[in-house]
């Protein structure tokens, strides 16, 4: 077979492999233990069904959730106090959710994000490790060369010399913080040529006497930058702002905390004013129903005709129906609160709040509220940190804007041994053989256009970094400003309505005993429990408003978690890592889990909506909800 057939033979036998490779359909890779060698290209979309999926060993509850249909109606009363509330969100905060414009919210921000954002502090600490290299190298060569052969009929002929070499080399570099570096390097060969065949005419070139041959060689270095890459401050810029990032990835899941704590105010004082508003709606029927019951009384007895009995009886449905609404909303209201505590939709138990509202006027103090604000809130020490990045970012650019000039400098001894043809040792002696290397490197581009537009984005970066402090420092106190508007507006509105309140009871009684008498129609009465119903509920919405104005006061200034005892407490955890053996049992960060708050609302014995002073209907016979 001639040298083409001999090549043809392995070319067609691997274009069949990759053809049968190739053929493999993308479906069935999936299920195989062992991948190809070459991939096949995907042809089809290979998609597994979602039950197939990794389990995530969640069970669904196993209780529906609550809706205002009869048979739904029925569950026992779990007695809420919001300091609990609020010490079961912190617990269930592994991820952070929250309330926007009602509407529960994963905000993105988990308990481990501050840790994992921590591990890029280590990451920049690494360019300062020290760097081991070390290899070890076995390598054969039997190089042909061609001869004249005066005994060959050729006259030449082919022959090789089969060397076997062995190359160790093994050092470590390390980097100091003036930003040199430092190495050391040994170095040992071992060359064996092999027997060199003398009858071979004409003799190659001669060589190395000596065989095997043994180089050995130590040599330390250190290159120092002298203007780019120089410095303390330039070389551990990436840790200072590995170090910044953590924080404000601290402060950045405070925040987030701060918003669930008002978020869980918010969510328990609305459902008091949900459960206040179904009790209103109830009073509203019952009164109703007795009016139509009556009316129907009196039409049996000739004393009222079918239009009262039709008025009423429209005004009693008209009553039901506002009742199932509020009930659906007192449940709506319900499912947030247990969405932002991160408890099931529904379970066996109907929440119940206990702690009452806040009633009387608090005093406050705008300038320790603008003061502790600009000092306290988490979004402004964020945009704070922001500037002393982008600092450390100007100080590193400047430096990388100069010219590279490093100086040079290397120490090197060299031995050598080997075995002469007589079968003798030979060696240098050691440090007989030395030598040394200094000088320096310049490096620079034309211009250094790249290095003056980076520099002059780190500053324009500065520079819009302190506008967007000021401008959220001006924003805080705007925002701060609507909160003690809102604090004021809704305590204010909660006092008219109160009035409003009793002005409207009076006038129920007044209509009342004029239609009893009749003196006044069903219409009267009719706008009356609108009326009074709407004021009861108002005021009640807006004490809630007024309560949870000012935890979102609390908020804006920075202070709410302080105000609750909370703080969030690093957690720790023994990380090992590929040198397992090695590992001295350190831990590391884990999460930033929030403590319990403490006790700071009165405990109340009965549900909130009981402890109102919200008086019932003189004739009405029904209790609250």
């Amino acid at each position: 077979m001639n040298r083409n057939g001999r090549l043809r033979l392995p070319m067609l036998i691997g274009a069949l492999l990759l053809i049968g490779w190739g053929s493999v359909p993308p479906c069935s890779l999936l299920a195989q233990d062992r991948l190809p060698p070459v991939f096949p290209e995907e042809r089809q979309l290979a998609v597994r069904p979602a039950s197939h999926l990794t389990p995530v060993g969640l069970q669904p509850q196993s209780y529906a959730p609550q809706t205002v249909a009869p048979t739904d109606l029925q569950r026992r009363e779990l007695n809420l106090s919001l300091d609990d509330a609020i010490r079961i969100a912190l617990d269930n905060s592994e991820v952070v959710r929250v309330l926007v414009n009602g509407t529960p919210t994963i905000t993105g921000g988990t308990i481990y994000d501050p840790a994992i954002q921590a591990t890029d502090i280590d990451k920049a600490r690494a360019g300062f490790d020290v760097a081991i290299e070390s290899s070890s190298m076995f390598d054969q060569l039997d190089v042909p060369f061609g001869i004249y052969d005066l005994t060959a009929p050729e006259l030449a002929g082919i022959r090789a010399n089969k060397i076997q070499n062995y190359a160790f080399r093994s050092g470590f570099s390390k980097k100091v913080v003036t930003g040199g570096v430092a190495s050391l390097n040994v170095t040992a060969a071992e060359t064996d040529r092999g027997p060199f065949g003398l009858a071979l005419a004409p003799l190659p070139p001669i060589p190395n006497p000596l065989n095997p041959e043994n180089r050995t060689g130590v040599e330390l270095g250190f290159v120092q930058p002298l203007l780019q890459g120089a410095g303390v401050q330039a070389n551990t810029a990436p840790i200072v702002v590995a170090q910044i990032n953590t924080e404000m990835s601290y402060y950045e899941l405070k925040d987030d905390m701060a918003n669930l704590v008002r978020s869980v105010i918010e969510a328990y004082w609305g459902l008091v004013f949900a459960r206040v508003d179904v009790w209103v709606r109830r009073e509203q029927v019952e009164e109703s129903n007795f009016a139509y019951e009556r009316a129907k009384s009196r039409q049996a007895q000739g004393t009222a005709d079918a239009a009262e009995v039709a008025q009423t009886r429209a005004a009693l449905a008209r009553f039901r129906v506002s009742l199932i609404s509020a009930q659906a909303e007192m449940f709506n209201r319900e499912a947030t609160m247990r969405n932002v505590l991160g408890v099931p939709a529904a379970d066996a138990a109907q929440l119940v709040p206990v702690t009452s509202m806040k009633t009387e006027d608090t005093a406050m103090d705008w300038d320790s509220l603008a003061a502790t604000a600009i000092d306290q809130r988490a979004d402004i020490a964020r945009l704070k940190l922001g500037i002393e990045a982008a600092e450390q970012n100007l100080l590193l650019a400047k430096n990388l804007a100069h010219p590279r000039l490093d100086v040079v400098g290397r120490y090197r001894m060299s031995g050598l041994s080997g075995t002469s043809p007589t079968g003798d040792g030979l060696s240098s002696n050691a440090g007989q053989f030395s030598g040394w290397t200094l000088g320096v490197n310049v490096t620079t581009p034309l211009g250094q256009r790249a290095m003056r537009a980076d520099l002059r984005r780190q500053e324009l970066s500065l520079a819009r970094n302190r506008a967007a402090l000021n401008q959220a420092i001006h924003s805080a106190l705007h925002q701060l400003a609507q909160s003690y508007r809102n604090v004021r507006q809704f305590y204010q509105e909660y006092l008219a309505l109160r009035e409003a309140r009793t002005a409207e009871r009076q006038n129920l009684e007044q209509q009342l005993s004029e239609y009893g008498r009749g003196r006044a129609i069903y219409l009267n009465v009719l706008q009356a429990i609108t009326s009074w119903g709407d004021s009861v509920s108002a005021e009640a919405r807006a004490l809630a408003s007024y309560n949870a104005a000012f935890a979102t006061l609390e908020r804006d200034t920075g202070w709410i978690l302080e105000l609750h005892g909370v703080t969030l407490t690093g957690e720790n955890y023994v990380s090992r890592g590929p040198l397992a053996p090695l590992h001295d049992g350190h831990t590391y960060p884990h999460s930033a889990r929030p403590t319990p708050n403490v006790d700071r609302y009165p405990q109340g014995i009965q549900p909130a909506d009981h402890a109102l002073d919200f008086e019932q209907l003189p004739r009405n016979r029904s209790t609250r909800p």
